[in-house]
């Protein structure tokens, strides 16, 4: 007897769209919960590829970054980060703040910025300081001298470099 796949997947899809639905009352009630119901939220249920939906998003909804969750996975960036999310942290033209689990909120008050004070880090540095400023943080920043490392001390002083 012939299965007919398209009906499968219309049931599927339906089942997702239903499931995303009676999510939407719950997110509602933890914003307030929170005391955040005051912020804004819209909703989007997409299919297809998840980096280049969330590009996609990301360009028509003038996002300015994203917080994602994670699981975790295997291999120890994935593990750290997460399939999904390393895929994305490394495909898209946004920032990504990964949210493990088992992550409680606190403020962001520091915003750590690795640097080698090279001039293409300025470009980094100032979208950085952009997302600083929204959460009312302050950037530090971190090099980590090597013993083959290019940059003298004269280079970290210099407050114009970067």
């Amino acid at each position: 007897m012939p299965i007919n796949y398209a009906m499968i997947y219309d049931s599927i899809e339906l089942t997702n769209f239903d499931h995303f639905k009676e999510k939407m009352p719950q997110l509602r009630a933890l914003a307030e919960e929170r005391k955040l119901g005051h912020i804004p939220m819209s909703h989007i249920l997409m299919d297809g590829d998840l980096v280049y939906n969330i590009q996609k998003v990301v360009d028509q909804e003038s996002i300015d970054f994203v917080v994602m969750g994670t699981k975790g996975a295997t291999g120890w960036f994935d593990s750290l980060f997460g399939t999904n999310t390393s895929s994305v942290i490394s495909s898209i033209s946004v920032p990504v703040l990964s949210v493990p689990n088992e992550a409680k909120f606190e403020k962001i008050d520091t915003i750590a910025f690795t640097t080698r004070f090279r001039k293409k880090d300025i470009e980094a540095m100032i979208k950085t300081l952009v997302l600083a400023k929204k959460f009312r943080a302050k950037v530090k920043c971190l090099h980590i001298k090597t013993a083959d490392s290019d940059v003298t001390e004269d280079t970290i002083s210099d407050g114009n470099h970067i």
